[in-house]
């Protein structure tokens, strides 16, 4: 999180945009800027960003077990978007971006549901070829240089 993006509201609106004014989840954000500050006079930015860290981790942790059963993966989906700018836009995605994703997730999770779709991120001649060297392709093009 960018103290940038701090500095233009205050505190609480951070938190509850962040939180997207969900009560619950805002207290949850709270809770935990309480605990990472104690023993200082003050909640800081630095702080905040600690706890919201934290707070994501676990959202997504809480997330993922809600949808489990229809997207036992979603954590590692979730993996593409790891490190983008606050906001982000899909354009941001390079199609390197897909292709590695899509790599990972067909050796990965070769029945999962979501891997016709992944498939579609794979160069064609790739495609092609026999499932087996999938874990082969993954390996040469991180080797490459080309992952995200």
């Amino acid at each position: 999180m960018p103290t940038e993006l701090m500095q233009k509201r205050s505190p609480v609106d951070y938190i509850l945009d962040r939180t997207f004014q969900r009560p619950r989840e805002a207290i949850i954000h709270l809770n935990e800027c309480i605990a990472r500050s104690e023993g200082a006079s003050r909640i800081s930015a630095q702080i905040i960003q600690q706890a919201e860290s934290n707070y994501s981790q676990q959202r997504l942790r809480s997330v993922a077990d809600e949808w489990r059963r229809e997207y036992p993966f979603l954590v590692e989906y979730c993996r593409l978007l790891e490190r983008r700018a606050i906001p982000f836009r899909v354009s941001d995605l390079t199609m390197e971006d897909c292709e590695k994703f899509s790599y990972d997730m067909i050796t990965e999770h070769p029945n999962d549901a979501a891997t016709p779709l992944a498939k579609n991120f794979i160069p064609a001649e790739i495609r092609r070829a026999d499932t087996r060297c999938w874990r082969s392709c993954s390996r040469l093009y991180t080797m490459s240089g080309s992952s995200a």
